[in-house]
């Protein structure tokens, strides 16, 4: 039996990563590409893909194994105005642009496509999905003042919880991958294998959807205080 595995990589794709943008009271759009789809009332996709129907064995949940790695930049400053330079100084980079806040994904697809009488089904289907969130960490120079203390720990948290809020919809739809790709039957296995295809742009495609919606709702992170300097 032939195990397949495809990558789902950023020049196929063309992002494969999405990102929080909060630049002294402007945001970015916050963008992903990577087959996963939303969780929660506000991002659930607007369709999802669903296996055949097939005997119990193949309908199993596929096995969805999450590798978390969360990273931290350096910012320094003892003013708002100095703790902005350092972040948009050392904050990671993509494209041009420059994020206090930023979390990318990757998802890896494991299934064999295996002859079964009158077709082919998608068997062993696994989905291997890979977070990176890039968060600030501020360290200042002299004893800060207490106000700005007060402030950064607002900022800080309510970038984690915007930032998490990504996390959760890649999390969600790495799983909505796996039901939509386990147990799938055609009469042939390269119409099989092209099926799954449709069913993997499908799936980016409602992610995509879900994550500007996301973002529209929260005005990417401002709405919940992910905006510097407050």
């Amino acid at each position: 039996m032939r195990l397949l595995v495809f990558a789902l990589c950023l020049s196929a794709l063309g992002a494969g990563s999405y990102a929080l943008l909060t630049r002294s009271g402007a945001t970015g759009a916050a963008e992903f590409a990577g087959a996963a789809a939303p969780a929660g009332a506000d991002r659930q996709p607007d369709a999802q893909a669903s296996p055949e129907p097939l005997a119990p064995a193949l309908r199993e949940r596929p096995a969805v194994r999450t590798r978390l790695v969360v990273e931290a930049y350096e910012v320094a400053g003892d003013t708002a105005g100095e703790v902005l330079a350092s972040l948009l100084a050392g904050g990671p980079h993509s494209g041009g642009d420059v994020f206090f806040g930023r979390t990318v994904a990757g998802v890896r697809l494991r299934y064999d496509p295996t002859p079964v009488a009158g077709g082919c089904v998608l068997a062993d289907v696994g989905v291997d999905l890979a977070l990176t969130i890039t968060l600030p960490t501020w360290t200042p120079t002299s004893p800060p003042d207490a106000r700005l203390v007060r402030d950064w720990g607002r900022f800080r948290r309510a970038l984690s919880e915007h930032e998490d809020g990504h996390r959760e919809i890649a999390e969600a739809g790495a799983q909505t991958l796996g039901r939509a790709l386990a147990g799938l039957r055609r009469d042939s296995c390269p119409a099989t294998r092209a099926e799954a295809r449709r069913r993997v742009r499908r799936v980016e495609s409602d992610v995509s959807a879900a994550q500007h919606r996301y973002d529209a709702r929260t005005g990417h992170g401002r709405t919940e205080g992910a905006v510097w300097p407050r």
